[in-house]
């Protein structure tokens, strides 16, 4: 049995409804922290009322759309210059959830991908997934995607230490 995965960019008005995806990835983040977030990403609309669609798109959030109308991934892009590979779709958060194939999920929102890298003049598509998510690595691999570098995190608080430039003098 195929199964139909629609996607589209995020708009202002569904950023409620895929925070419980968000939320099941992320869980310590709020929905007043991803409303902030994602209005930074989302598509603005024109006076009409019609989406307005930069030419290329160069940030936004992808989701990917269930046969029932509910969001089960979400990619959030943005467009940079990359040393190693120059103008490069960076994906900064990839989520797929599915119960029976997460990489049909995964599938449908790299194939909008590629299109956006492409119009983009880009040369290389970096995505992040979660480093414990063995589905995401073997759908990602899927798809043509190669391990390439690792993303190491150090967590700081706010109540770290002040860098030493700032320190006086002994």
């Amino acid at each position: 049995m195929t199964r139909a995965v629609t996607t589209a960019l995020l708009e202002a008005g569904q950023i409620a409804q895929v925070f419980p995806l968000v939320r099941a990835r992320l869980p310590g983040i709020d929905l007043p922290r991803w409303r902030r977030h994602a209005s930074t990403r989302v598509r603005k609309v024109e006076a009409e009322g019609r989406p307005a669609r930069p030419s290329p798109i160069r940030q936004g959030i992808v989701v990917a759309w269930s046969e029932r109308g509910y969001a089960c991934g979400l990619a959030e892009f943005r467009i940079h210059n990359d040393l190693g590979h120059g103008r490069t779709l960076a994906v900064d958060q990839v989520m797929a959830i599915d119960l029976l194939d997460p990489a049909v999920v995964v599938h449908a929102l790299v194939r909008d991908l590629r299109v956006i890298a492409a119009e983009n003049g880009c040369a290389a598509l970096h995505l992040r997934a979660a480093a414990n998510d063995e589905n995401a690595a073997r759908a990602l691999g899927a798809e043509g995607f190669v391990p390439d570098d690792a993303l190491f995190c150090l967590p700081l608080t706010p109540a770290a230490a002040p860098p030493p430039w700032t320190r006086a003098l002994s």
